[in-house]
């Protein structure tokens, strides 16, 4: 029963974590563009965007976080306000489900003093990090292959195997060739 509970756990919990590690190194690389660009707001909005993906072993959000920490005394007043801000509102919305409350919250309210020092209000509207195009044909499919993999993952599972533990050949061959199937077009549609 051990090895089906952890299958099972595997099958359903690593694939958003190599989505998360994904999305944060994706963000992270696109911010090091912008930065060696000259460009610091997007700079600083691809930075803020890793930070957002962090969780457990995601050191591509830590990085991005060291990375806008070590810059912000670099920029002049209106981009330090900014990136304190844009930092402040990843810590507040990261997107970790293990945890179910921000451990952060010292930091957060440093963060929030060090804003009022530069002499921005709680009340004042700070510009937003870059929203990205959203590709909603592409996001569709990788969200198809994504929980195609999953069910087909669950069927080639339970139905490959017998409760002995043996294997159904037919069964284990076709439904790991549909399983490897959603995987290749999933990485694929995420790598495009």
């Amino acid at each position: 029963m051990f090895s089906f509970t952890a299958a099972v756990f595997i099958v359903a919990f690593a694939p958003l974590w190599l989505r998360s590690v994904y999305e944060s190194s994706q963000s992270l690389e696109g911010a090091e563009r912008a930065y060696a660009d000259g460009d610091r707001k997007a700079a600083i909005g691809g930075f803020a965007e890793s930070i957002r993906w962090s969780g457990i072993g995601n050191w591509y959000a830590a990085r991005a976080e060291a990375r806008l920490r070590a810059l912000i005394p670099s920029f002049d007043d209106q981009h330090k306000k900014y990136a304190l801000e844009s930092l402040r509102s990843a810590l507040l919305v990261s997107r970790s489900p293990l945890r179910p409350f921000n451990p952060r919250e010292g930091e957060i309210r440093e963060l929030e003093q060090q804003l009022e020092a530069l002499g921005a209000r709680r009340t004042e509207s700070y510009p937003k990090p870059e929203i990205y195009r959203i590709d909603y044909p592409r996001l569709i499919i990788i969200q198809t292959a994504f929980w195609g993999w999953i069910v087909s993952m669950f069927l080639f599972i339970s139905r490959g195997f017998t409760s002995s533990g043996s294997v159904v050949v037919p069964e284990f061959k076709s439904r790991l060739r549909i399983a490897l199937g959603f995987l290749v077009l999933w990485l694929t549609t995420l790598a495009l």
